[in-house]
């Protein structure tokens, strides 16, 4: 069934999507005696760039047993249009009281203008710069549900080889300022003590129990450690695409699953590039 839903939120139009999903999420928060723990937190943020695996983890944190052990509803990023890695697609507009703001693409510096209340917890997903570039560019050419943009970029690959391709998405990046939103958050749970980082490639390792345990701590939900391990499998990459981690298809949203991919498509051009655009992003991340 996890698979299922999964796959349902890659392919259905938007607001399809949303008319379905908003259903049956609202029957069951009217199931009686659903909640077993209500957080101290007010709201939770889920910060990120895109190809973090948002869409999972998003997913992951909609699961109904989060909202078991937290009694915080799911609030889709699409019903507050907050995010954007820019000054201009900053937004003053509040989420909902007991809820987890779900997939923020967002710069650090947008996220403070977001009005909180007292109490609230945010956490933001970082990964090798490398890595996105790469992945982007398989979902640009590939899997990435299409929209006007999207197919624009999709038919200027199609006329590509591989490394003029990947150049064109690493300049697209730059220019819609990703690599600056990664680097605005360098130093944020230092200035905010409700905010804490963590990698996409311990969140999406296979052994990623511990971690999980420190994000849902820090969020306090206190979810037992065996339904963690339940929710945890149910989401590992082999359940939801019936491939090994590593097992590439160049056309699934979920295409390889693994770190350190862009070793096998980065050449001296395209290294090049990626250093002239980021300078030390990938030493000040912790990559280098």
């Amino acid at each position: 069934m996890t698979k299922v839903l999964y796959t349902l939120r890659q392919i259905l139009p938007q607001n399809f999507k949303e008319t379905i999903f908003d259903t049956r999420k609202n029957l069951i928060y009217f199931l009686p005696f659903a909640v077993k723990y209500q957080s101290k937190s007010i709201n939770i943020y889920h910060c990120c760039v895109h190809k973090s695996a948002s869409q999972w983890l998003q997913s992951l944190l909609f699961d109904f047993r989060v909202y078991q052990y937290s009694g915080l509803k799911a609030c889709r990023n699409t019903k507050i249009k907050h995010g954007g890695y820019l000054p201009t697609e900053s937004a003053s507009e509040k989420f909902p009281e007991h809820t987890i703001a779900g997939s923020l693409h967002i710069s650090y510096d947008n996220f403070q203008k977001i009005p909180k209340p007292a109490h609230y917890k945010a956490f933001f997903v970082m990964r090798d710069p490398r890595d996105i570039v790469v992945s982007d560019y398989f979902s640009l050419k590939y899997s990435h549900v299409p929209n006007p943009g999207v197919i624009e970029t999709r038919d200027k690959l199609s006329t590509m080889d591989e490394i003029e391709g990947i150049i064109y998405v690493l300049n697209r990046i730059h220019q819609r300022r990703l690599f600056t939103a990664l680097d605005s958050w360098i130093d944020a749970a230092k200035k905010d003590p409700n905010i804490l980082l963590f990698r996409f490639e311990e969140l999406t390792a296979v052994d990623n129990f511990a971690v999980f345990k420190k994000l849902l701590a820090h969020c306090d939900i206190a979810m037992p450690d065996q339904v963690l391990t339940s929710l945890l499998e149910e989401y590992r990459f082999e359940k939801l695409t019936g491939r090994q981690q590593g097992k590439e298809d160049k056309r699934s949203h979920l295409r390889k699953g693994i770190p350190g991919d862009w070793q096998n498509y980065f050449n001296e051009t395209i290294s090049s590039r990626f250093q002239e655009l980021t300078g030390d992003l990938v030493h000040r991340l912790g990559y280098g």
